[in-house]
């Protein structure tokens, strides 16, 4: 699949459609995705893969914006986007899949996803201005 404007806005969709039956599939019908083996500590599968899928929604503003702005700029963003969400999705699934027992996985976790989310955002829109402007300014 070739990562274009058109692609990357479907493939952010398709991960929204996903997100969404995962709630309603554990909304629905409780504890469709638990898993408890014999010591006791269940694990929400459900919760994990959507977690994992959530960085993947950051593509649906950002292509929206791409539609106004040249293709040089979204392939400018995208060569930093492929790493930048790769990184958030390996880091969201192992904040998904620590045990959450109080301790620092609980509390930390959390914080340090909120604070990549908003790194890559602000690198994104960085760029984004940037080579925007680096291409006015080129004429």
């Amino acid at each position: 699949m070739k990562l274009n404007k058109k692609n990357i806005f479907f493939l952010g969709l398709l991960a929204l459609v996903f997100i969404s039956v995962i709630i309603f599939l554990e909304g629905s019908y409780g504890r469709f995705c638990v898993y408890s083996p014999e010591d006791g500590w269940s694990k929400n599968y459900c919760d994990i893969f959507a977690l994992f899928l959530v960085p993947l929604l950051l593509v649906i503003p950002f292509s929206l914006l791409f539609c106004f702005l040249r293709d040089e700029v979204f392939k400018y963003w995208m060569k930093f986007a492929k790493w930048g969400i790769a990184t958030l999705m390996i880091f969201s699934f192992v904040a998904g899949s620590v045990h959450r027992s109080g301790s620092i996985g609980f509390e930390f976790f959390p914080f340090m996803l909120s604070f990549l989310y908003f790194i890559f955002v602000t690198i994104s829109i960085v760029m984004i201005i940037y080579k925007s402007w680096k291409l006015r300014t080129k004429k």
